[in-house]
Parts: C-alpha cells; structure tokens; sequence
C-alpha cells in the first residue's frame, strides 16, 4: 500500500474507532471527531497556542529561594496548548499513575491502548495501585528516563493524587513532586489530568494540578476531572477505579488531547524491557 493509501485507510480506522468509542460511552459534550484531525481541540479550558511554531517553550526559570519575593515584572506564564502533537516532534509517551490509571491500563483494559495505538503514540503505561504518596514518581524517571543510554520521551504525562490523603500532608507532597518533576523534565512538555471531584480533597488536589501551569511554560492540562461527568458515572465504588463507562471516556478525551502524533510510525503500549 502506497503512503497515500495507508493514510487514508488509517484515518478510516480513527473515524470508526471513535465512532464506536464514542456510542459506547454515552459522552454527549465530546463530539465524535470527523477524519481530518482539526489544528485546536476543544477541551473548554484550553489556551490559545504559543505561537505558530511547533518547537517546545523554552525552559521555565530556576526555582527562586523559598521565601524570596518574585521581581516586580515576573507574570504568570502561558500553558501549553493541546493538542500535544504541536508540541513534540515525535511520539513516544510516557504515562505514570495511580490506580485510577492503573484501572485503565493494558493489562486491565486496552481501549486507552488502541486509541493512542489508532492515533499513532507509542506509549509505557507505569501505574502503582494503592499507595498513599508519590515517592514512586521519581523512582520511576530515575529507571525509565536515560536520555544518555537512549531511553527518552517525547512527553511524560502524569494523572496523580487520587489516592493521596486529603489533608496537608497530601497538598505538599501533591505540590511538590509535581514541581519537581516538571522541572525536571522541562523543557518536555508535561500533561496533567484532573481529578474526579469526588470530595473536597480532590477539589483542592485539582486547584494544584491546574494552576502549575502558572509557573511553567511546558504544562498542558488535560481537565478529566471536568469533561469525563459526575463520580458516579466514571467511579467504581472504591472511589479510585474508573467505571466500564469511564473506561470508555478516558480513550476519547486522552485522543482529543494528544491529537495524531506527528510521524508515521505504529503506536500502542509498549513494554518496558523493550526498550
């Protein structure tokens, strides 16, 4: 099959894919997408891009001494805009998470597989289930993040906090670990998911996540707290488990958001020995 062709075909899939996707989670506010893939998503609380330019922002600023006043003519950077494709140059991802991503990973579900897979992403899906902090964040880019021994990521998207406890102790850490990381890994861009509001910690934990893009250019917001519908739609029970509907709705705003990757190459989950 000529390059031609194989777009064509592969674009044909999406449509499908989304078509079904769609039907099955019952998501009226998340329009099926139609074959051409339009340049902004419409995600509500998305930001105009940065500029024209598909390069990355450049880094954000070192950290300033805690306690030290910002200059007078320090202001508020811009978020990344989605889709992310406008943003790298490549499409390898990196996604870590709890057990709320744990629920939807490939060992347990393979919609969110086959959707980044139609949408051309190669993905690692690392999740850790029932622990109460984030030590594991770093722990996992100390092993899977070794640019000088060839293992890179085009992205790191993160969708973290729902398991922390909804208390102080929670806010530093969630505050934290997700200052460090984007630092971190800067100047890749770094996606964030919401939380589904499901008390008032989660509304607090999403107050967090959303405004880290205040301080640094290389953020995007993925607002899965407010697209996917009300905790008894995408919850299990538990309160952590997303639901067979939320299941269904997490392939189709992570799609919209990532847009199609910008090469060619076959993309799904992947395995870390591979690498």
């Amino acid at each position: 099959m000529n390059r031609s062709a194989s777009q064509l075909a592969r674009l044909g899939v999406t449509a499908t894919v989304f078509a079904v996707l769609a039907g099955c989670a019952g998501i009226e506010e998340i329009s099926t997408p139609t074959v051409d893939v339009p340049e902004t998503v419409a995600l509500g609380v998305m930001p105009e891009p940065l500029s024209d330019s598909p390069t990355l922002p450049p880094p954000p600023s070192p950290p300033t001494t805690v306690g030290e006043p910002a200059p007078e003519d320090t202001v508020p950077s811009e978020p990344l805009a989605l889709p992310l494709r406008d943003h790298v140059d490549g499409h390898r991802l990196l996604m870590i998470g709890d057990g709320t991503l744990a629920s939807a990973a490939p060992g347990t579900d393979r919609q969110l597989c086959d959707a980044l897979s139609v949408f051309g992403w190669e993905a690692e899906v690392v999740t850790f289930a029932g622990v109460d902090d984030l030590t594991y964040v770093p722990a996992v880019l100390d092993l899977r993040l070794r640019p000088e021994e060839g293992v890179d990521w085009d992205a790191v998207a993160l969708w973290v906090g729902n398991e922390l406890p909804a208390d102080g102790l929670g806010v530093a850490d969630l505050t934290e670990t997700l200052d460090a990381t984007i630092e971190r890994l800067a100047p890749r861009p770094v996606v964030l998911y919401t939380l589904t509001e499901l008390d008032a910690g989660r509304v607090t934990f999403n107050e967090i996540i959303r405004t880290r893009s205040d301080e640094h250019p290389n953020v995007a917001v993925i607002d899965f707290g407010e697209l996917a519908g009300a905790a008894e739609e995408v919850l299990e029970l538990d309160g952590v488990s997303l639901s067979s509907d939320g299941r269904k709705r997490l392939p189709l705003i992570t799609a919209q958001a990532l847009g199609e990757a910008p090469v060619n190459d076959d993309g799904g989950c992947i395995d870390p020995d591979d690498d």
